[in-house]
């Protein structure tokens, strides 16, 4: 199967693997051409049949560079507002491959494995170039934290996450989390709402303090991250049952984005100290027991924040074949978070825009493609050649 990486970016983006969907299919597209060029896969089932993440390797030695990426994508969306086909039906357009999956992230995945495909085998010396490719990752990273519980990366010198960055090496990225808080009130007819207690309200009450409250965890800060700050904002709202009833629970969805693992831990508690602060307010008050303000908390999702060692070995080596002379970071999460969180070193490195994903008309330009090819072949060679240090991961058990 002599796919060039655009064949190999339209095969996979022909098949539909939305996140909800079995990644079956489009797994199975990419292990056909990883077979094709000699690579020994590993498929590890992700909480049942339907759903998989592989390992595939290639080469001999006792070393290893390991290329990650996932293949689940956001759905399309409306289809009447792509002017082109989402599954990459059309073909090429002028420089483009359009489709839901190009910049995020098939074509990383189709560069990284052609990159790895392609070197000679004389050439790994002692390398071993693996591939970790995983689903579910824009559900919260779910693959990637399934695939590290199961599998652990043995002597491996780093790691790069082909996410779409434009081809500059990104050092650090911030942290998810989402909570849930459930505000708890007490229903009556809504003709004589002053016999009961409105949680809508009652969340209102928590919404008004958030900003004033969260302000001194906001005013943390890190070097990795210059002076951007760690952020939060509510996500979802919902209560009520009917015209006629007052709610009687209320849950708030509030997104936070952290910029080390305890960030998520202050924030929490941070949540925790305002609820116990409007309980107490209440209880000074006088209110009755079962009127005073009731919340709890709940963690819906997380993965960690990512930063990488600027001065070590393994972001110098990817940063000098990118020309880059300046760390930089983003505030969006990507799989590196999990990976980092377990041992390995990591970069965030690939082709392609990220303002271009989960949007309508996503594309990828061919030049983008090739050229990632050219960057990755010559970190392999570059690692093949060098003795840089190596690390072996512990189990994921977050």
């Amino acid at each position: 199967m002599n796919y060039s990486v655009v064949d190999l970016t339209r095969a996979l983006v022909a098949i539909p693997s939305e996140s909800l969907r079995s990644n079956l299919p489009v797994m199975e597209e990419l292990c056909a051409f990883l077979y094709s060029h000699g690579f020994r896969i590993t498929r590890y089932p992700q909480n049942g049949p339907e759903k998989i993440n592989l390992i595939a390797e290639r080469g001999n030695g006792t070393r290893r560079l390991v290329f990650s990426g996932h293949l689940d994508t956001v759905p399309i969306g409306e289809r009447a507002q792509w002017q082109h086909d989402p599954y990459g039906a059309e073909g090429i357009i002028g420089d483009r491959l359009y489709g839901r999956g190009t910049v995020d992230m098939k074509g990383q995945v189709a560069a990284m494995a052609c990159a790895c495909a392609s070197v000679p085998e004389e050439a790994l010396r002692d390398l071993i170039l693996t591939l970790a490719i995983t689903g579910d990752e824009e559900i919260g990273h779910v693959g990637i934290k399934d695939l590290a519980a199961k599998h652990v990366f043995e002597r491996a010198v780093g790691c790069v996450v082909g996410e779409p960055t434009g081809l500059r090496v990104v050092s650090a990225h911030k942290g998810g989390m989402t909570v849930r808080i459930t505000v708890r009130g007490l229903s009556c007819h809504s003709s004589k709402p002053h016999l009961g207690v409105n949680a809508i309200e009652q969340s209102v009450r928590l919404l008004n303090l958030l900003g004033e409250r969260l302000a001194p965890w906001c005013a943390q800060r890190h070097p990795a991250f210059g002076e951007e700050p760690p952020t939060f904002t509510v996500v979802g709202i919902s209560g009520g049952v009917a015209d006629n009833v007052v709610p009687d629970a209320c849950t708030v969805n509030i997104s936070a984005r952290a910029l080390e693992t305890g960030h998520f831990e202050t924030f929490r508690a941070a949540l925790e100290e305002l609820i116990s602060e409007l309980v107490d307010g209440d209880t000074r008050k006088g209110v009755p027991a079962d009127r005073r303000f009731s919340a709890d908390i709940d963690l819906l999702k997380w993965a960690p924040p990512m930063v990488c060692d600027t001065a070590g070995a393994w972001y110098q080596t990817v940063a000098k074949i990118a020309g880059q002379k300046k760390p930089e970071f983003v505030t969006y999460g990507t799989d590196a978070g999990v990976l980092n969180q377990v041992g390995l070193p990591c970069v965030v490195w690939g082709p392609g825009d990220i303002i271009r994903a989960h949007s309508v008309d996503e594309y990828i330009n061919l030049e983008e493609l090739s050229t990632a090819v050219a960057r990755y072949r010559e970190l392999i060679s570059t690692v093949a050649s060098s003795e840089l240090p190596t690390f072996t991961t512990s189990l994921w058990n977050g």
